[in-house]
């Protein structure tokens, strides 16, 4: 396909003010279970085996929501809807296409929300990484959706 059946694609890499901000709520989480449990007061083993599970659990789901982290994608405009691909695959076999909105944008860190085939996508870019393709991405968030339907 030509560079001119495109009109947009960028190469997206998670902010790391979302990485560092989830973070930061997950040490928050486990320290307040960790409170809650060194004040509440339990009797007997039983007790303890309760505070100590919810701790437990607690740092694990951390651990877990910390690992899932988004991966580099292809995203891309063509006109008509918005397109998400691994970068190894391409834009020929994206694994989500619909409708895609700025829902929050702080600096250099913004956070998109797509919908479309059954799916809801959330991406959070860190528009210092794309350069000069920041900008277009931004307008054409906007134009986007902006854009007339039929």
């Amino acid at each position: 396909m030509a560079a001119a059946d495109q009109p947009l694609t960028v190469e997206v890499r998670p902010s790391r003010a979302v990485a560092a901000l989830l973070g930061g709520l997950c040490a928050v989480a486990v320290a307040c279970v960790l409170a809650w449990a060194a004040s509440a007061p339990f009797d007997g083993p039983a007790g303890q085996a309760v505070a100590g599970g919810a701790v437990g659990l607690t740092a694990v789901l951390a651990v877990v929501a910390l690992r899932q982290r988004q991966p580099a994608l292809l995203l891309g405009w063509d006109g008509q809807q918005w397109w998400l691909a691994h970068p190894a695959a391409g834009r020929d076999s994206p694994h989500w296409r619909g409708e895609l909105r700025l829902v929050w944008r702080l600096g250099s860190c913004w956070v998109l929300r797509g919908h479309g085939e059954g799916a809801v996508a959330w991406l959070t870019v860190d528009a210092r990484a794309l350069g000069a393709k920041a900008h277009a991405l931004l307008c054409a968030l906007y134009c986007a959706r902006r854009r007339p339907a039929g």
